[in-house]
């Protein structure tokens, strides 16, 4: 409780900061295109104030479907277009697909999320790389992880964004469950690449229903409904696939 009290007397501090910090990132995403390559470097550099205001921002736009043109295209229909294009082939879906694209685009916010921390003494962002080791590595308390910070203080940006990439991986993985399975040639690669979407799919639901409370009931059942789905539809094709060529 004390670590709290002392982050929300530094957020205070430093709202006047933040909010022109803001006021630029918003700037910033309205002039250029956005990629969480140049995304993540800035907000490694921002205070917490700064990165708040410009994470509200970021996850506004991408999670606003009548918005999310304007993250890396010029009009709504070129981005339209560009969702509807057609793909012979895993390889070319994977590789070319504006799906796969955005799918990237979240997994490198969420590896910037659970990997950077608020130095609370010093006040700001730094990565804290954890070496594997067979006892976990209890960080010292004065480090916050970035996304319990979003939990605690922007819960319906935090919410948005997972709520996006939960859905965005679940439309992948049933596309590419498609391509799987009519396949000439079974990929092991393929089915790997689906099992670890799998994997994904569990840490991103969890965190969508455990780690934030905005989740209506409603919706909370929706997605329940399609993990389950999604779980049980990849699980069969998987088992298929691999009596196919003996593996079963």
């Amino acid at each position: 409780m004390k670590k709290w009290c002392l982050l929300i007397l530094f957020f205070i501090s430093a709202t006047r900061v933040g909010v022109l910090a803001g006021t630029d990132f918003l700037t910033q995403i309205k002039n250029c295109y956005c990629s969480a390559d140049w995304v993540c470097k800035d907000f490694a550099d921002m205070s917490l104030p700064e990165f708040l205001s410009s994470w509200q921002h970021l996850s506004e736009l991408i999670s606003d479907e009548r918005k999310r043109w304007f993250y890396a295209y010029d009009t709504p229909a070129a981005y339209q277009r560009r969702l509807k294009d057609y793909y012979s082939n895993f390889e070319r879906y994977d590789r070319e697909s504006l799906d796969t694209e955005w799918l990237r685009e979240c997994e490198q916010y969420h590896t910037f999320l659970t990997t950077h921390y608020l130095d609370t003494r010093r006040g700001v962002i730094v990565q804290k790389i954890q070496k594997k080791r067979k006892k976990p590595i209890h960080l010292k308390k004065h480090y916050l992880q970035l996304q319990d910070l979003l939990v605690q203080m922007v819960p319906e940006a935090h919410f948005s964004f997972y709520r996006f990439f939960f859905e965005q991986l679940t439309n992948v993985m049933l596309k590419k469950l498609n391509y799987v399975y009519f396949e000439e040639e079974m990929s092991l690669e393929h089915i790997m690449e689906l099992l670890k979407h799998k994997q994904l799919m569990t840490q991103i639901y969890r965190t969508c229903l455990h780690k934030t409370k905005q989740a209506s009931a409603t919706y909370a059942h929706k997605m329940a409904y399609h993990y389950d789905r999604i779980e049980s539809v990849l699980d069969m094709v998987v088992s298929e696939l691999l009596k196919r060529i003996g593996f079963e």
